[in-house]
């Protein structure tokens, strides 16, 4: 048996098997008076599959436009036999559009993705509570990164959800937290009444992040190649210890005592508000949901259709500037449909010691300070979220003597 066939086998046969799940109509939701997380469910009564009763349901399922995007499609099996030819799309795609899909991915399982995401999202808030992360349970150790977060009512982006990376193990010869111990904490899992349930989310968490990882590796060879930079230029930032982070995201269809003024347009509810992303690239499977939007040249809002066993790819700022602007990242948003919706993103992030003061082609990246780590970076942006306002980061490493020892599982063997 080949290991392209053992990879593909990893995933339990219980997400693979599982017919969808029905969402209880629950969810979990900080209280930001008493600073802890409760299960909400809209309406104050039982609550019902999909759309809860007795709320008034948004707006914005009417909203949906009929301006749809024909993104490119690329296609991983024809990479194969003419990356040439694929990488001048990608290269297309990325300095126009700044979107694109991706399909025919090796190991890729959309509906295993989808049970595995909808079981998390159904467990009770008790097990919830257990993985969520310190800011909101301080009862917690996982800092900034892994685990769960909660709806929060008054913000605009309205979503739980839950975080793994990239089981990276670095071991300190200090006995303090460096910045780095911060950025690279370990994972986090659900224990819930189900052992074996428990165990496969995790294996196939584990295994998904490796579908992903592989991926993103698969398509930044291609944009190497588009761009004609050597061979590993830029795969070299992700190859080893990426501090990339695989996220399940739940947006419940929101009530309108959780609607404040900052989450409308108009009549248009928002899930999510408009923003470009501040990484690499993200790869997104929105499975068969609508909601997606981008901005348009006008200002004008386009839908992004799902596309059955894709991705959806777009880029971040960080990569525009280490392109010298010749990508483009565009602004996006998700809208209420008024139905409890899922999705499942790939933030692609280099490694700690990765170089974002010079471009690919060598140009010394105007506003960033010379020799700047991607790691420092990373706090510095985090750190401006109300949510990691407190946040203790650790000390940086340039005030120790410090010697670490980076261990990492070998992602293709995952």
């Amino acid at each position: 048996m080949s290991p392209h066939m053992l990879r593909t086998l990893v995933i339990p046969v219980f997400f693979l098997l599982t017919s969808t799940s029905v969402w209880s109509g629950r969810y979990a939701v900080f209280d930001s008076k008493t600073k802890s997380v409760y299960e909400f469910c809209p309406g104050n009564t039982i609550c019902t599959p999909e759309v809860a009763p007795n709320m008034e349901k948004t707006e914005s399922f009417q909203t949906l436009s009929e301006d749809l995007l024909p993104l490119a499609v690329i296609d991983m099996e024809e990479a194969q036999d003419k990356p040439q030819k694929v990488s001048a799309q990608i290269i297309e795609a990325m300095e126009t559009v700044g979107f694109m899909y991706i399909k025919n991915i090796p190991d890729y399982n959309e509906d295993s993705l989808f049970n595995l995401t909808k079981w998390f999202f159904n467990l009770p808030v008790d097990v919830k509570r257990q993985v969520t992360r310190h800011v909101w349970n301080k009862a917690n150790n996982n800092i900034i990164y892994r685990g769960f977060f909660p709806v929060i009512p008054e913000w605009t982006s309205y979503k739980e959800g839950f975080e793994i990376g990239g089981f990276n193990n670095i071991t300190k010869r200090n006995k303090v937290r460096t910045v780095r111990d911060t950025l690279y904490e370990g994972n986090v899992w659900p224990n819930s009444s189900d052992p074996v349930a428990s165990t496969n989310f995790r294996i196939s968490m584990e295994t998904f992040f490796g579908v992903y990882h592989r991926l993103s590796l698969d398509v930044l060879r291609l944009v190497e190649l588009g761009l004609g930079l050597k061979k590993s230029h830029l795969t070299s930032m992700f190859e080893s210890n990426p501090l990339s982070t695989l996220r399940l995201i739940h947006y419940p269809p929101r009530p309108l005592q959780h609607t404040p003024k900052s989450a409308t347009d108009g009549n248009v509810v928002l899930q999510c508000d408009k923003h470009a992303d501040s990484g690499f690239f993200t790869f997104l499977s929105t499975f068969h949901y609508s909601g997606l939007q981008i901005q348009g040249s006008n200002n004008n809002w386009i839908n992004i259709p799902p596309l059955k066993n894709a991705l959806i790819v777009n880029i971040g700022l960080n990569i525009a500037k280490l392109t010298e602007g010749r990508f483009k990242p565009t602004i996006h948003r998700v809208i209420d449909l008024g139905i409890s919706r899922y999705s499942v993103p790939f933030f692609l992030e280099p490694h700690f010691d990765a170089d974002m003061s010079n471009s690919l082609f060598g140009t010394p990246v105007e506003g960033t300070a010379k020799n700047l780590k991607y790691g420092m970076w990373l706090i510095n942006n985090t750190a401006q979220y109300a949510e990691n306002a407190h946040t203790d980061w650790g000390i940086p490493e340039e005030e120790l003597a410090s010697d670490y020892q980076t261990n990492s599982h070998v992602y293709d063997e995952l």
